[in-house]
């Protein structure tokens, strides 16, 4: 597991494990389990950063597209 990441959940097909990394701008990461290789999926950044430190606790929707909705 990389140091600077944490587990979000895995993709539907069981291939991949989404890696959240909090920050401005936050990013979340798609781990290949099969060959190891980290591939950048998604920037999270706001609109206008000024006064955010941080996007944490990234999550995506259970097919593994999309960044879900909040309710």
């Amino acid at each position: 597991m990389p140091p600077d990441a944490q587990p979000v959940q895995t993709s539907g097909d069981g291939r991949f494990l989404f890696l959240g990394v909090v920050g401005v701008p936050g990013h979340i990461d798609r781990l290949d389990l099969a060959t190891g290789r980290r591939i950048p999926w998604k920037t999270l950044k706001p609109e206008d950063p000024t006064g955010v430190f941080d996007v944490g606790s990234p999550q995506d929707s259970p097919d593994g597209e999309a960044l879900p909705t909040p309710t």
